[in-house]
C-alpha cells in the first residue's frame, strides 16, 4: 500500500467504498487538488486524478500520485480509461485489475471536476470530449455516473450569460454545480468539507442512499444572547458545532434543511439554509416560522430574559440584573406542530439524575428524542474536546443508546433514533 492511503478514513466514514474520478482543469486553482483529493481521502474515499493538458501547467502529475496513492490519468490511451471508470462496461464488471490498485478498480462512484474551467464546463455542456476530464464527462453523462463541477474563474467569466446557459444545460442532464466562493473579484473553489458534502449528497441520491430526500429539517445551533445594556449581554460559550453537524448530515442524506444559529464559533457551510438570530425569542420566532417534518433543538438557548438598560451602564455603580424565565421553544413547536418530530438535548453539569432529568423533559414537552449531556467549560461545548462528545441518546419505549465519539458520528445516530 502506498504511505498516502494510510489517512483514508483518518477523519470520518463518509466516504467508505466510495470511489471517486477527480477530474482537474487548467486553472491557477488546480494548486487545490491535493487538497481536495486529500480531504476525500480522509473520509474514506478512494480518488484518481485526470488532468487535462492545461492543468499539467499549474501542477505536476507526481504531485497528485503521492498525494492519492494512485496513478494518474494525463490522456485517454489504449486501456480506454474513460469507459473503465465512467462507462456502461465498468459497471458490468469490466475492468482490468492492477493500475490504480486493488480498491480502486472497477466503475466510479462519482466523477468530480474540481477546478473546473469555463473552457471546460462550456466543451461539455456542447458535447466536446477533447481531452481526458472532458471525455470523461461525456462517458458519464451517457453511462449514468453522477457528476459534481466546482467552478474557479474570475467573475466576469462565471457571470458571462453564455456561460450561465451552458450550466443550466448541464443541470438539466442531471449535473451538480457546486457554488464558488465569491471574493477579491473571482469565483473561487468551495472549502474541501463543504465540497465532501456534495460527493456524498450526489453519490446518495444516485444509489437510492438519501433516506431523507424529501424530509424538511429544522436544526437549532448556538448560543442565543440576551442584552443587559446595549453593549453587554448574559450567554454561554457553546461553540454551535452539535447543531451544524446534525444539520450537515441531514443535508448529506438528501434533506431540506434549515440551520437557526445563534452565535457560532464554526462555520456554517454555504449550502444549507440558515437563519441568524440573536436572543432567545428571535429562535424560537424563526423556527416555529418553518413548518418542518422534524425539529432537532440542539442549541444552547438561554434559559432567562433579562430586562435591558438603554446605553450603556456605568461600571464605576452597582447594578441589579432583572433575569425571568425564557420561553420554551420546544413547548412552542410541539404545540404548533403536534405531528412533527421532536428532538431537545438537556444538558446538566453533573451526572447525577442526568437521564431522569431527560425523561422528564421530554415527557412534559411531548419530544421524541432525548439527548442528554453533562456540560462545563471545556467539556460538552467551548473547550479543547470540541470535537468529541459523550451523550445518552433516549427514544420512546425506555430505548438509550449511550454515545461516545465525534459530534460527526453523533449526528448520525441522533438522526438514526429520528427516523
Amino acid at each position: 500500500m502506498h504511505p498516502s492511503k494510510r489517512i483514508i478514513g483518518s477523519k470520518g466514514g463518509l466516504l467508505v467504498g466510495r470511489k471517486i474520478v477527480l477530474g482537474i482543469c487548467g486553472s491557477i486553482a488546480a494548486y487545490r487538488a491535493p487538497d481536495i483529493a486529500r480531504g476525500l481521502m480522509r473520509q474514506g474515499a478512494e480518488v484518481i486524478c485526470v488532468m487535462s493538458g492545461g492543468a499539467a501547467q499549474f501542477i505536476s502529475a507526481d504531485l497528485l500520485r503521492w498525494a492519492t496513492g494512485n496513478e494518474v490519468i494525463t490522456g485517454i490511451t489504449s486501456r480506454a480509461e474513460h469507459v473503465e471508470l465512467c462507462g456502461k462496461a465498468a459497471e458490468r464488471g469490466g475492468a482490468a485489475a492492477g493500475k490504480w490498485g486493488a480498491r480502486a478498480d472497477g466503475r466510479a462512484d462519482l466523477l468530480l471536476i474540481a477546478p473546473a474551467t469555463s473552457n471546460a464546463i462550456s466543451e461539455i455542456a456542447h458535447g466536446y470530449d477533447r481531452g481526458a476530464v472532458t471525455m470523461m464527462a461525456a462517458t458519464a453523462l451517457g453511462s449514468g455516473v453522477p457528476i459534481v463541477v466546482v467552478p474557479a474563474m474570475h467573475e466576469g467569466l462565471y457571470d458571462n450569460p453564455v456561460l450561465r446557459e451552458n450550466v443550466k444545460t448541464l443541470e438539466k442532464a442531471g449535473v451538480i454545480f457546486v457554488p464558488p466562493r465569491l471574493e477579491d473579484e473571482k469565483a473561487k473553489v468551495a472549502e474541501v468539507d463543504e465540497i465532501a458534502d456534495w460527493a456524498v449528497r450526489a453519490i446518495a441520491e444516485k444509489k437510492g442512499e438519501a433516506v431523507l430526500h424529501g424530509k424538511k429539517i429544522v436544526v437549532t445551533a448556538g448560543a442565543t444572547r440576551e442584552f443587559i445594556d446595549d453593549v453587554r449581554f448574559i450567554s454561554n460559550p457553546s461553540s454551535g458545532r452539535m447543531g451544524v453537524e446534525i444539520a450537515r448530515e441531514a443535508w448529506r442524506r438528501g434533506a431540506e434543511v434549515v440551520l437557526v444559529a445563534g452565535h457560532l464559533e464554526v462555520e456554517a457551510p454555504s449550502h444549507l439554509k440558515m437563519a441568524g438570530v440573536e436572543s432567545v425569542r428571535e429562535m424560537l420566532a424563526a423556527v416555529v416560522r418553518e413548518r418542518a417534518g422534524a425539529y432537532v433543538l440542539a442549541a444552547a438557548a438561554g434559559d432567562f430574559e433579562v430586562k435591558r438598560m438603554r446605553g450603556k451602564m456605568d461600571s464605576k455603580k452597582a447594578a441589579r440584573i432583572s433575569l425571568s424565565p425564557a420561553p420554551k421553544i420546544a413547548d412552542l413547536v410541539r404545540k404548533k406542530y403536534p405531528k412533527a418530530k421532536l428532538v431537545i438535548f438537556k444538558a446538566e453539569v453533573g451526572a447525577r439524575g442526568l437521564e431522569e432529568k431527560a425523561r422528564k423533559r421530554m415527557k412534559e414537552c411531548g419530544a421524541d428524542v432525548a439527548v442528554a449531556n453533562i456540560v462545563a467549560h471545556g467539556k460538552g461545548f467551548g473547550g479543547a474536546e470540541n470535537g468529541k462528545y459523550e451523550a445518552i441518546i433516549l427514544s420512546g419505549r425506555g430505548r438509550r443508546k449511550k454515545f461516545g465519539g465525534t459530534k460527526q458520528e453523533a449526528a448520525a445516530e441522533i438522526l438514526k433514533a429520528i427516523f
